[in-house]
């Protein structure tokens, strides 16, 4: 989870972790607070009437299209 700009938190994390060879996915999932806000109401965060709740779950979908084809390879 990458805190939301205009922190450079997951900037700065992702170029120590790469640096030091751990290998990492190139897209990110940004925290937000429609995935706190989809647990107390018992959906998945694209159930969300929010705009800023289907960007979070595309984020996840990034991340999983890379380990699918991950798999693939």
């Amino acid at each position: 989870m990458v805190p939301p700009r205009p922190s450079r938190d997951g900037e700065e994390a992702r170029i120590l972790l790469q640096e030091s060879g751990v290998p990492l996915f190139g897209a990110w999932v940004r925290r937000a607070a429609a995935f706190p806000k989809a647990s107390l109401l018992g959906v998945p965060v694209y159930a969300l009437p929010d705009p800023r709740a289907k960007l979070a779950w595309e984020d996840y979908v990034r991340v999983g299209k890379e380990v699918l084809d991950e798999q693939v390879r």
